[in-house]
């Protein structure tokens, strides 16, 4: 299933930080997929769930990563 994001949402990769627009579900027995475009390259990946962690965000109390999100 692919899911367009009616908002995107801003956040750490492991490609470097970017805005979530799209998510890919395959089932239970795969990771999630983010379709993240990078700030900084322009390019678009798409990043496994455990490689992504959400930026801050003051509006809804939400405190930065204590880490930023590494490749297994």
């Amino acid at each position: 299933m692919i899911l367009e994001l009616q908002k995107p949402l801003h956040m750490h990769t492991s490609k470097g930080d970017g805005v979530a627009l799209f998510m890919i579900d395959y089932g239970p027995e795969d990771d999630v997929l983010w379709g993240v475009a990078i700030n900084d390259t322009g390019e678009m990946w798409f990043v496994p769930n455990y490689e992504i962690r959400l930026m801050a965000n003051w509006s809804y109390n939400r405190a930065a990563p204590k880490h930023k999100p590494k490749i297994r």
